[in-house]
């Protein structure tokens, strides 16, 4: 039984791939890129936080 979210595992399944006739060349499965901010959004967000921070604290 699946969970919400959670998919099956895909096999990578090698000794078909190389005995597969049609196919001159083998085709790895890519995983998907995790999507990587830059340095600057991330010191923009930490700049904006510590702002808020002493912001916030003066008003308390």
């Amino acid at each position: 039984m699946r969970f919400w979210g959670l998919r099956k595992h895909k096999e990578f399944d090698l000794e078909s791939r190389l005995h597969a006739k049609d196919k001159k060349r083998i085709q790895f499965e890519r995983l998907p890129r995790r999507k990587v901010r830059s340095l600057w959004w991330t010191l923009i967000v930490f700049l904006i936080v510590l702002y808020l921070y002493f912001y916030l604290k003066k008003m308390i």
